[in-house]
């Protein structure tokens, strides 16, 4: 994609999407130390915050299915494998060692402790189905039909998730992670027909937007009112986080932004820093999070700087390393 077409909107919701990663591992640590009590104002902030910018994974999930999954552009199987596949293997094994190094941990080349480096190994079953995922999404009758069958399986799974189903359905062809892929693509699919001036688009796309807006409403004071950081409406799976990441994705599709060169410049770069950001930022905090609260004991303050300190940093350190010829397109 030439910088004259390219829709920064989405290199922006990139970063965005990684700064919610961010914020992920830091909101609900006073809730699990037991710095924010039940009922409290920092406890409802808390769980406000891990509603409102829930959305991450799942963009991230959305975006990948965004361009991987277009049928017009071909995708060999041999650099699906070499590229795609091979930097999520040698990413996954380079860090798990420096995670396992820094923090003394033992080392588990394709089974690392650290909670975060399940999206690579998720990821990494995504690609190896993206030959498959892309006959669905060359046909629009049954790109929709997967779609219609993978919400109502989802649908289920919340509802079983709540109370006792005969039968376990998210865990056969309809899985969530191949599913955000195909709804990535399907708000492309509804982004370009939009163009075209269709009124039928534009009401669907309507839908969809005031779906998501509630869908985000729900999440975040849900969350609140249910006065548990492990509600069920911060599952993945629940129609509320579906609608609110199509409606962000779709947004982010529709509406592009036309920074100065500059600027662009600027986005660009640190779009493409993220999968190193997200790679290195738990790192980061374990070092930051409890030195940085000596100097800055408030609550909201001090996940701010957290998060802020966590991005820059690894966004340095990410610059750095793609300095490096050769290893650095396999370890960010």
């Amino acid at each position: 994609m030439s910088n004259a077409t390219r829709n920064y909107s989405l290199d922006v919701l990139r970063i965005l999407a990684c700064v919610a990663v961010i914020l992920a591992h830091i909101v609900g640590v006073p809730i699990m130390r037991g710095q924010a009590l039940p009922g409290t104002f920092d406890f409802n902030l808390c769980l406000f915050l891990i509603g409102i910018r829930r959305w991450g994974v799942s963009v991230f999930m959305m975006i990948t299915g965004f361009f991987m999954l277009d049928p017009k552009k071909e995708l060999p199987l041999k650099r699906l494998y070499s590229k795609n596949v091979l930097r999520m293997l040698t990413a996954l094994i380079f860090w798990s060692a420096v995670y396992a190094l820094v923090l003394h941990k033992p080392f588990y080349p394709l089974g690392s402790q650290e909670s975060h480096f399940w999206y690579l190994g998720m990821i990494i079953g995504v690609y190896l189905a993206v030959p498959i995922l892309r006959n669905i999404t060359a046909n629009p009758a049954l790109m929709k039909y997967f779609l219609c069958a993978w919400f109502c399986i989802m649908l289920y799974s919340f509802i079983g998730k709540q109370v006792t189903l005969p039968f376990c359905l998210d865990e056969v062809l309809f899985a969530l992670p191949p599913g955000y892929c195909i709804l990535g693509y399907y708000m492309r699919y509804l982004s370009e027909r939009l163009k075209e001036g269709d009124p039928k688009i534009r009401r669907v796309c309507h839908g969809i937007y005031w779906l998501g807006l509630l869908g985000l409403l729900v999440t975040a004071i849900g969350g609140v009112i249910s006065q548990n950081d492990d509600s069920i409406l911060f599952d993945y799976s629940s129609p509320n986080m579906i609608f609110c990441s199509a409606a962000i994705l779709l947004f982010a599709a529709c509406h592009h932004i036309k920074p100065s060169d500059r600027m662009s410049a600027i986005i660009l770069n640190c779009s493409e820093c993220t999968f190193g950001i997200y790679l290195m930022h738990a790192l980061i905090l374990i070092e930051v999070y409890s030195r940085l609260a000596r100097f800055v004991p408030q609550m909201v303050p001090h996940m701010i700087l957290c998060t802020l300190i966590a991005f820059f940093l690894g966004y340095a350190m990410t610059l750095i390393i793609k300095k490096i010829p050769f290893v650095n397109k396999y370890i960010v």
